[in-house]
């Protein structure tokens, strides 16, 4: 079971940017939707390229 007192590990696997000063709630909304934009497209791309080295087939989700 996971609690407050268990222990974690990190690793970051890419920097997004750099360190931003914003002047409004606003602008900062609006990069932190660009930040969640990029990362997941890093993810589609690195997911895909790991099943690509590893050889699997992807499969349409609308094949029976």
């Amino acid at each position: 079971n996971i609690t407050a007192e268990t222990d974690i590990e990190v690793h970051f696997l890419k920097r997004l940017r750099g360190e931003i000063k914003f002047v409004s709630v606003e602008e900062l909304r609006g990069q932190i939707g660009r930040d969640v934009t990029r990362a997941k497209r890093y993810f589609t791309l690195l997911t895909r390229n790991f099943k690509a080295a590893a050889g699997v087939n992807q499969v349409s989700s609308h094949l029976p």
